[in-house]
């Protein structure tokens, strides 16, 4: 890279401000649900976005879901300017006005091949570039002490699953296998970590067992890590899943279902473990697999940590998105 770029955050909020403003990084907010592709604050954004860009002088806009990138594809027909979206997973719909930036970039081959798949897109448009984890991890921890300060017994064994509550995620088919596994042996807990959990989803998965902690804040969300015994993620769709490199990063054993990224990057009995989407008695038995064989385990995470530390390097996805940036500046073509 021959120049430093100058970086500007347009955010519509959520748990990464908490960390912005921790690392002293200014941001612009600007309101819109980024699960919806048209809003009625479409014309609205789009003017002030187009204002903001004008005024900083932006070249590159880089956006991260559908919404944003229909915005920023509007304002590069008024300023002269290139588009980047990074497509973290499996969206449908809105074939016509979905990725038509300049440049693609896809978390996962999974995801790169739902692109050219689903929405035709030109494979040569598509860069796979996996999603980066900052290695410099905390030192370890007394796990009583952070045990004790989250109220949880000492003595139990840690599930974790961090993530939303939906059956899309797996967390219907991640209880069900909890339920049999408690019936054999009682000696863990599951420890779900989220944001913006409601009572309702609670109780519609029946979350209230004695087996079952949920904590609804991620500030801090490192200290999870450090007391987990095995890390799950039950996704029946998935474009790659920060929570399995998290796993890998920490050397902690990882179940995860057998499809999109988490099947791409893990290799089941190696790495990791993986169980058919959807099969609660599978899982189970992964899980029961785990508990029986701690040597096993161990040799899993630790070879995780090693794939995640080679393709997950944050020095090496900045060098690559970098270049992916500078091609965009001097050349109409990736």
């Amino acid at each position: 890279m021959d120049e430093e770029f100058n970086l500007y955050f347009v955010t519509n909020g959520g748990d990464a401000l908490t960390k912005l403003d921790r690392a002293n990084i200014n941001y612009n907010i600007m309101n819109f649900t980024k699960d919806k592709l048209l809003h009625i604050d479409l014309f609205k954004n789009l003017k002030w976005l187009k204002a903001f860009c004008r005024e900083k002088k932006i070249n590159i806009i880089h956006s991260h879901h559908r919404y944003p990138e229909l915005l920023a594809n509007l304002i590069k027909k008024f300023i002269p300017c290139k588009t980047v979206i990074t497509a973290h997973n499996f969206v449908y719909g809105m074939k016509n006005i979905s990725y038509k930036s300049d440049c693609i970039v896809a978390v996962s081959h999974s995801v790169k091949n739902h692109l050219v798949n689903y929405f035709g897109l030109p494979q040569k448009k598509i860069n796979v570039l996996y999603n980066c984890l900052n290695s410099n991890i905390s030192a370890v921890t007394d796990m009583e002490e952070l045990k004790k300060k989250l109220s949880l017994p000492n003595s139990q064994r840690i599930f974790l699953y961090i993530g939303r509550l939906s059956e899309e995620k797996g967390i219907d088919i991640l209880i069900d296998s909890i339920d049999t596994l408690y019936q054999k042996n009682p000696n863990w807990l599951l420890i779900i970590v989220g944001s913006s959990f409601l009572e309702l989803d609670i109780q519609k998965f029946n979350l209230n067992k004695p087996y079952i902690r949920v904590f609804h804040s991620v500030e801090g969300i490192e200290c999870f890590y450090k007391i987990a015994n095995l890390v799950i993620l039950p996704s029946k769709t998935e474009g790659l899943g920060y929570t399995m490199l998290e796993a890998g990063l920490n050397k902690i054993p990882f179940i995860g279902s057998r499809a999109g990224g988490i099947a791409e990057f893990i290799e089941d009995g190696i790495n990791g473990f993986l169980f058919e989407p959807g099969n609660s008695t599978d899982l189970a038995d992964k899980i029961n697999y785990l508990l029986n064989n701690p040597d096993i385990a161990k040799r899993s995470a630790e070879r995780l940590n090693e794939k995640v530390l080679r393709l997950c390097n944050c020095e090496n996805y900045f060098i690559k998105l970098s270049e992916i940036y500078d091609s965009l500046l001097t050349t109409n073509v990736i």
